[in-house]
């Protein structure tokens, strides 16, 4: 007769003592709660330590104990067993708990940490919302009139640069203006950080105008509203603590390329 223990630990009748605590150690290992992403992972940790605590706490059969290999076929459900079952389980139950109170205190820290983080988020982007609001300034530098623009070629953009700025406009914005020189250009740019949004021309008596397309104020500007819906939804929808650890992990992401792209344009 086998017993039921040693199927958990994947063990044959005759295992040692050695071989039990290997096996209890490898799958604890695979099937902790703490590392493991098996939906089952907490039943499977409570039996593992279950069936090590029974099999050690029990050991083999009394008359097998001399034996060269030991013998634990006896059947775990019998009356006699219930008690060191009911301890083994007990046991196996409050490790699986212990540890995870032990991740929830440390996703509880790591979220602490990061409500700074999140402030800092909020008041920049809602900095970057009030800038974008506030009246343009204008720069006109009539000493360069009749100049041409010095306009080159990325994979995306256009890149022009007039005075002083540097402006990405989408790609092929300039194909329809048969000419570079300019009798007055004028940058519009946000007042607290200085980053030009338009770009008005005119060329041969023909006004134009040109966005930018690029930077956290051209196509990435999508990334203040999901920042800060985000962490509205962090601070106010979520209560579960790895749900708002994945929030945590995904805004730090975002908010890196933001400041990545803030720094590059």
């Amino acid at each position: 007769m086998n017993n039921q223990y040693l199927g958990v630990l994947g063990l044959m009748p005759g295992a040692s003592k050695s071989e039990i605590k290997t096996a209890y150690r490898q799958l604890s290992k695979v099937y902790h709660p703490d590392v493991s992403k098996d939906d089952n992972a907490r039943e499977k940790f409570i039996e593992i330590n279950e069936a090590y605590k029974f099999l050690t706490a029990v050991g083999p059969r009394p008359a097998t104990i001399e034996s060269n290999a030991p013998a634990y076929d006896y059947n775990a459900q019998d009356h006699h067993y219930d008690e060191w079952r009911r301890r083994a389980k007990q046991f196996a139950k409050r490790r699986a708990k212990d540890a995870l109170r032990r991740q929830q205190v440390l996703i509880k820290s790591l979220l602490s940490g990061f409500e700074i983080v999140l402030l800092l988020m909020v008041v920049f982007n809602i900095f970057l919302i009030i800038d974008s609001h506030l009246p343009l300034v204008a720069v006109n530098d009539d000493d360069n009139l009749g100049q041409t623009i010095f306009k080159s070629s990325s994979s995306y953009y256009d890149i022009v640069e007039v005075n002083g700025y540097t402006i990405q406009l989408k790609r092929g914005a300039m194909d329809d203006i048969k000419s570079a020189e300019y009798r007055s250009a004028v940058v519009f740019a946000t007042q607290w950080l200085n980053r030009p949004l338009f770009l008005d021309l005119n060329i041969h008596g023909v006004q134009y105008r040109f966005e930018q397309y690029a930077g956290i104020y051209g196509f990435f500007s999508f990334l203040i509203k999901v920042i800060l819906l985000i962490a509205l939804i962090y601070k106010v929808a979520v209560r579960s603590l790895d749900t708002q650890l994945g929030l945590a992990i995904f805004l730090l992401f975002l908010s890196s390329f933001q400041v990545l792209v803030f720094l590059s344009f």
